[in-house]
């Protein structure tokens, strides 16, 4: 049964013979003192909503008598400016003081054990809190909080929205900061999290607009969705010794927005146990310039970096198997990306708008290009697509306006609506399929006089999609072939030995190829090693369709292998090797491929030799390479390296012969070995050669 005494409403406990306070008059006004006793027996509870929304109270003093006081007692009491809470209280509970606008100061005096969720929410006005047992509180300190090491559970929303704290030490009994517990604390600069903790919750520094800086420490594995979103004052992350903006060790994941938003935030280093960035981990951090992303991450989320405009480069490493949707979009910063031969997928806008790259090189496993992975990329000059992707999607190229070539590979059979609208500095497409899907749109506003350089098939659908018979070029310049048979070959015995010696400088060597057998392309190799000027150079094609490029000085080797291509799809293909500045790379179909480096010296090599020139077969004793077998053409060496854009653009046309730099040139046209270049290094057939027409079969 309650009881009224003066203002106050108290219930008898009859199984402890204690009063609690059940409800109060709300038209109160000023300060008021709790009873402790009430008909000679303790008053030791305040129980649930008893003062909410008494707007006119400004000061309660709560007796030691009081043990609990109950979830929301003193929410919306919105003059109240000042609380102690007696030695007797251990725990605050839920919403005790939500949303006291104007509460100031709180005084603990014993030890508490827990701060249940929204305990001191929307309290926006309150700078301190002091513990009256633990010596070491600053007490004139203004605007600081630390909870008292007593405490071992803050709850969800705690101290949300404490705009005028502006730090906070947490009691190191702490393990977990809930959600919510300190978010829109926008007055907050300084943040003390112990040890102890393992795990920060969702939204747990939210809108700590004013936080500058936070030390994470080692203990913590887990850092849960959009923990630190839009404290765009945060400038770094765990400043350690050697001053590398580091994560701890335990974090296995990034989640969802930790980080969104973090505008001033500069770079970040990510420990190497992490796995999976998640959508929108760093997205909006604009002043990001540099990451480190380590080796153990297979997966970067749907916008996980979008809008981080101040970020120059980025390295994805061959680890990665998927790039999430927009996951870089408008990263404006952002010049050069490599996706590795690991990503197996690319989601939609995932390079959207990044206004300022300008190349891009995609390798391995990717199947798809989806809708608008490079839509806005204003930038790009040169995209590498490889030969896995299967289909290009809507708008995947929309209005990159300074992309001049673009080549197709044979892989691809579909091309979308807009996928290449509005890409007006084109001068030539290459497609080297037989793509059976494509729209009116999908080459909307290009120049007119862009260049498709394409097989008869393709030929008839562009017609049939508005392109004019005159921008089409057909793709294979080969009409006349050498058919190399049962051991055949071509050589040539060079006029002049320097028209072949490249010695340590650049070279190219190309060929169009319909291989039937495995076997030396082109090659100028010394029998024997051992010796200076007994080195040189040679391009082969092996019996598991990879290729090698091989240089030597005759004391020593360097050289690359490829992955494996299509080459013996009973299709034609460009192949094509190249020395730049020491460096060897090969293409494939005008695509480059990747390889790996064996050697037992470092390069360039001096290839020198006074051998003859052979096209399908090598003088070289050692190793295991056999004549080539099937039909061959175009081939061409220059003395200089050659560039993607270079070899796409060109391998689809006949040569004039003294095109600069060009020091051999075989089309066959004549149906027989004369070299058209300058050079009139001729060559002489050996064993069974033919030339035939380069629609022949060859068995």
């Amino acid at each position: 049964m309650s009881e009224r005494d003066g203002d106050f409403i108290l219930e008898l406990n009859k199984s402890t013979g204690e009063y609690s306070i059940t409800g109060f008059d709300k038209s109160v006004e000023g300060a008021i003192e709790i009873p402790s006793v009430y008909k000679n027996k303790n008053v030791t509870s305040i129980g649930a909503l008893v003062f909410e929304r008494c707007s006119g109270l400004t000061s309660i003093k709560i007796p030691n008598s009081i043990k609990n006081i109950g979830p929301a007692a003193f929410s919306d009491c919105t003059g109240l400016q000042a609380i102690i809470i007696p030695s007797s209280v251990t725990q605050i509970h839920e919403s005790t003081f939500y949303c006291c606008f104007n509460l100031v100061s709180i005084e603990i005096q014993g030890d508490l054990t827990s701060i249940s969720d929204s305990a001191f929410e929307n309290c926006i006005n309150l700078t301190s809190m002091i513990n009256r047992t633990i010596s070491a509180i600053a007490i004139n300190e203004p605007k600081s909080v630390k909870i008292p090491n007593s405490v071992t559970r803050i709850g969800n929303h705690t101290f949300c929205n404490c705009r005028n704290i502006t730090s906070i030490s947490i009691s190191t009994s702490i393990t977990y900061i809930h959600e919510n517990t300190f978010s829109s604390c926008v007055g907050l600069t300084e943040v003390t999290i112990p040890s102890n903790v393992t795990s920060i919750g969702d939204y747990a520094f939210s809108d700590c607009s004013g936080l500058e800086s936070i030390k994470i420490p080692d203990s913590v594995t887990s850092i849960s969705d959009n923990a630190f979103h839009n404290c765009i004052s945060l400038k770094s992350i765990n400043i350690p010794d050697d001053e590398k903006r580091n994560m701890p060790d335990g974090i296995t994941r990034i989640h969802q927005g930790t980080f969104s938003n973090c505008r001033k935030l500069t770079s970040i280093n990510i420990p190497e146990n992490v796995t999976s960035i998640d959508d929108s981990a760093f997205s909006g951090c604009s002043s990001l310039i540099s990451i480190t992303i380590p080796s153990t991450i297979i997966s970067i989320g749907n916008g996980a970096f979008s809008g981080c405009k101040g970020l120059k480069s980025i390295t994805i490493p061959n680890s990665i198997t998927s790039i999430g949707s927009r996951a870089f979009s408008n990263c404006s910063g952002l010049v050069s990306i490599e996706i590795p031969n690991s990503v197996t997928s690319i989601g939609d806008g995932a390079f959207y708008n990044c206004s300022n790259l300008t190349n891009v090189s995609i390798y391995g496993k990717v199947t798809d290009i989806p809708s608008n992975t490079f839509s806005g990329c204003l930038g790009l000059t040169s995209i590498n697509i490889p030969n896995s992707v299967t289909s290009i999607g809507d708008c995947a190229f929309y209005n990159c306006s300074h992309l001049t070539v673009i080549i197709i590979p044979e892989s691809v059979t579909s091309i979308g609506i807009c996928a290449i609208n509005g890409c007006i500095g084109l001068t030539d497409i290459t497609i080297l399929g037989d793509v059976t899907s494509i729209s009116d749109d999908t080459f909307a506003n290009i120049n007119d006089t862009v260049i498709f350089h394409v097989y008869n098939e393709v030929a008839n659908l562009l017609k049939a999609h508005n392109i004019n018979e005159t921008q089409i070029r057909y793709l294979l310049p080969v009409s006349y072939a050498a058919c190399l048979q049962s051991k055949g070959y071509l050589a040539a015995t060079p006029n002049k030995n320097d028209d072949y010696n490249f010695s340590k400088e650049d070279f190219t060597l190309e060929a169009w190829i319909k291989p039937v057998g495995e076997g030396a392309i082109i090659s100028r190799k010394s029998r024997d090693g051992g010796r200076t000027n007994c080195g040189g150079f040679l391009i082969v094609l092996r019996s598991d369709s990879t290729i090698k490029l091989a240089t030597d000085d005759g004391l020593g080797f360097y050289e690359i292998d490829s992955v494996k291509t299509t080459a013996f799809n009973g299709k034609w293909h460009h192949i094509a090797g190249v020395r730049k500045n020491g460096v060897l790379q090969l293409y494939f179909d005008g695509s480059p491929l990747d390889g790996e480096i064996s050697k037992n010296k470092e390069t360039p090599l001096n290839v020198d030799n006074g051998m003859r020139l052979l096209i399908g077969a090598t003088d070289q004793c050692l190793g295991d390479i056999i004549p080539y077998s099937g039909l061959i053409g175009e081939v061409r060496i220059w003395n200089i390296s050659k560039n993607q854009v270079d070899i796409a653009t060109y391998m689809t046309s006949k040569l004039k012969g003294n095109e600069s730099g060009l020091v051999g040139y075989w089309n066959f046209d004549k149906e027989d070995g004369q070299d058209l270049s300058n050079m009139h290094n001729n060559m002489v057939a050996q064993n069974i050669v033919t030339f035939v027409e380069a629609g022949a079969d060859v068995q």
